[in-house]
């Protein structure tokens, strides 16, 4: 991860404006440094973008980061990062509003 930049969110919604901030700013890629929640937070705003999301799990249950095998090792994690294959990844939608791990009704 040449030239990376590490920004800090402190409340929800931070990491989505900055993934914003970014898009803007031209990145082709963002990982993400958190559990589900930071993941989905930033993953909603790369739908329909080409842009790559890494993912260092540090959150406790780490669900979608525990579906694609990454390791939940901090340093395995970046070596994962820098050796991966992008891949596209499907998504759904409940009411217009996507989803990247599970949810629930009920």
């Amino acid at each position: 991860m040449k030239n990376a930049e590490i920004i800090i969110s402190e409340n929800k919604g931070d990491a989505s404006e900055i993934t914003r901030r970014k898009i803007k700013e031209g990145i082709n890629r963002i990982i993400a440094i958190g559990g589900d929640g930071t993941v989905n937070e930033i993953a909603k705003v790369l739908v329909d973008t080409e842009i790559a999301l890494g993912i260092i799990p540090t959150g406790s249950g780490n669900g979608l980061a525990r579906h694609f095998h990454i390791p939940m090792e901090f340093k395995n994690a970046i070596e994962v990062i820098n050796h991966c294959t992008i891949r596209k990844m499907d998504y759904g939608l409940i009411n217009g509003k996507p989803f990247f791990s599970t949810t629930g009704i009920g």
